[in-house]
């Protein structure tokens, strides 16, 4: 079953999505992970904070019901040089929030 959209998770919640970027990418310490409201055509962004590297990474990733989730070309750092983000969340508008637990 897919992440639902809107939603924040614990890493260990959504872990093949996780696990999917951090294979290909340097995520260094995910804490939390929130899909974006916005889906169209099944693409939306996933959000993951990075405590390690102080930062939140953005990937555009494919979310299908019954094939879970699949990212789509290289992440984006939307944050940096924040203290400790730990929580991700995003609203119906699109607007990211997040705790930095420095």
């Amino acid at each position: 079953k897919a992440p639902s959209p809107g939603a924040s998770y614990d890493p260990a919640e959504v872990g093949a999505a996780v696990s999917l970027v951090a294979r290909s990418d340097s995520i260094g310490k995910p804490m939390g992970v929130a899909i974006g409201n916005d889906i169209v055509n099944g693409n939306s962004y996933l959000y993951i904070a990075d405590e390690e590297n102080l930062a939140i990474w953005r990937y555009k990733v494919k979310v299908g019901w019954s094939s879970g989730v699949s990212t789509e070309g290289p992440p984006v750092k939307v944050v940096q040089n924040v203290g400790k983000p730990r929580w991700v969340a995003v609203d119906p508008n699109g607007n990211l929030y997040f705790t930095d637990a420095a």
